[in-house]
């Protein structure tokens, strides 16, 4: 037992954890020194101490999860299974009470939820274990089912039918498989800051699996369209944010 204790402290990201711990130093100290100042009067110190409450929360969830094996979520069963959990989660808000003019929370008496939370994990674990099945050439799961469905209806015998699949692989399917199920919800939330954040998780692991120059061009394209969207759709609070 011991030795299996000390061969998992060997894999413990030490880097990451304290990065972690600073980083919510900052962020109790800032929230610390917005709200306890009332009227002169040091006295509303209840964000401050709910802020404390949530880091040791944090800091136990890293601890129990740190022992948890990457290696599990390789399984299209687990992935499915989270999947389908965060999206119900994110369709559950939609009938849920507004709060600051969205649909984005889960009120379990004690606590919310913000499910989007959850979803930047499941999406990431997707993604990654997409182009980690499309490097070996061997897919599974749901993602696998629609690769294959795409690539037996169109076979690569032209170099058009090459390009359309490639486009397929790199930005159809996350897109719309993965991403899209999440980005419809999260719209009629409404949550476009939370949207533009998975957007850019996907954006981020395209660029580190090796995203053709090509394609990069494209997204670079796409930049001013989704300015312009914004620019005619977004509330005035929304463009002041």
């Amino acid at each position: 037992m011991l030795a299996k204790f000390k061969e998992k402290r060997a894999f413990f990201d030490y880097g990451l954890f304290f990065t972690m711990l600073i980083l919510m130093a900052i962020s109790t100290v800032m929230v610390y020194s917005a709200s306890v100042w009332n009227g002169g009067d040091y006295a509303n110190t209840s964000f401050f101490e709910k802020q404390l409450m949530f880091d040791a929360m944090a800091i136990v969830l890293f601890l129990l999860v740190s022992q948890v094996n990457h290696e599990v979520f390789r399984g299209p069963i687990i992935r499915l299974l989270l999947y389908a959990i965060t999206w119900l989660m994110l369709m559950a808000t939609l009938f849920s009470v507004p709060l600051n003019g969205a649909r984005a929370w889960l009120n379990f008496g004690i606590f919310l939820i913000q499910p989007i939370e959850l979803c930047k994990f499941v999406l990431v674990v997707g993604l990654a274990s997409y182009f980690d099945q499309k490097h070996k050439g061997k897919m599974d799961g749901v993602i696998g089912i629609v690769h294959h469905f795409i690539h037996r209806q169109i076979p690569a015998t032209s170099p058009g039918k090459r390009i359309l699949l490639s486009f397929s692989d790199w930005i159809l399917i996350p897109m719309v498989v993965l991403l899209a199920p999440y980005a419809i919800i999260i719209r009629m939330q409404p949550d476009d800051g939370g949207l533009f954040i998975l957007l850019l998780i996907t954006a981020m692991i395209l660029f580190a699996v090796g995203l053709p120059s090509g394609y990069i061009m494209l997204c670079v394209v796409t930049v001013p369209i989704i300015f312009l969207y914004a620019w005619n759709n977004f509330s005035d609070n929304q463009m002041q944010r």
